[in-house]
């Protein structure tokens, strides 16, 4: 027996007639006639499962809500997106393109998920909307693990983001940057060209991290320090308003065995 079907209530976004669903039985928390959110098609929500598309929450196009998850509040999946395993995606977030939710990963907020990105593990991206439309995770960019994008954050390009990491306020992880471990990203910082972050660095206000440069241990990048050059830094390294280059032998501060390892078995 089918799961839930389509009524005669619909609505149209985008210039897409969207149909309200509604339960035909009792399933996971969902009871029998239960009404839900909006589809274009029963390609949209599976009939197998837990998953369900609640309140005024919509899902058109290609896109694909399966599994055990749920599309809740006012939020809108579109494109070829897929929400699966048991993520959540609500608030007034915005999934589209080819992009990926699942596992346990939550979206929510103003978010806007798109591109080929993937939200996974216990990932959670609570966003405000950018002012020029830029989406907070896009491109082929990853976070998962328990990683945390926040505010008007971006994280794009091939970059990832994964354990416990902290993306917040403006800061920028693009082109091929990673971080791990537990760091913290924040204000306008930009970390870039095959920069990687670990363990519990930290990078705030108008700081750069770029060019194959590796920030780990305790080190603290701030005001609108420079660090390139594949600089390494790490330790308790406090670097403020510097410019720090591998190349010109400054930027070789404490980098320790342990961080290399733990690197190496990335």
């Amino acid at each position: 027996m089918r799961k839930y079907r389509m009524t005669g209530q619909y609505i149209y976004h985008n210039g897409v007639r969207l149909s309200r669903i509604v339960a035909t039985k009792n399933f996971g928390t969902i009871t029998e006639g239960t009404l839900g959110g909006f589809i274009q098609s029963t390609e949209n929500l599976s009939q197998e499962g837990f998953c369900w598309v609640a309140d005024e929450a919509k899902v058109f196009g290609d896109a694909r809500v399966i599994e055990d998850a749920n599309v809740a509040n006012k939020a809108a999946v579109s494109g070829c997106a897929t929400i699966a395993g048991i993520a959540v995606v609500c608030g007034d977030a915005t999934v589209t393109d080819n992009a990926f939710i699942g596992d346990d990963a939550c979206v929510t907020d103003e978010s806007l998920i798109a591109g080929s990105a993937s939200i996974t593990g216990q990932a959670c991206v609570a966003c405000q909307r950018n002012a020029n439309g830029t989406p907070n995770v896009t491109d082929h960019a990853r976070v998962y693990g328990e990683a945390t994008v926040e505010d008007r954050a971006v994280v794009k390009d091939r970059a990832f983001v994964c354990d416990e990491v902290t993306v917040r306020g403006s800061a920028r992880i693009e082109e091929d940057a990673a971080a791990t471990g537990c760091v913290i990203v924040e204000g306008r910082a930009r970390i870039s060209g095959n920069a990687f972050l670990a363990q519990h660095a930290q990078v705030r206000h108008r700081a750069i991290v770029t060019n194959r440069a590796f920030v780990a241990g305790h080190a603290v990048i701030s005001g609108k320090a420079r660090i390139t050059g594949n600089a390494r830094i790490a330790g308790q390294s406090v670097v403020h308003n510097e410019t720090l280059s591998g190349s010109d032998g400054r930027g070789n501060r404490i980098l320790l065995a342990d961080v290399l390892e733990e690197v190496a078995a990335i």
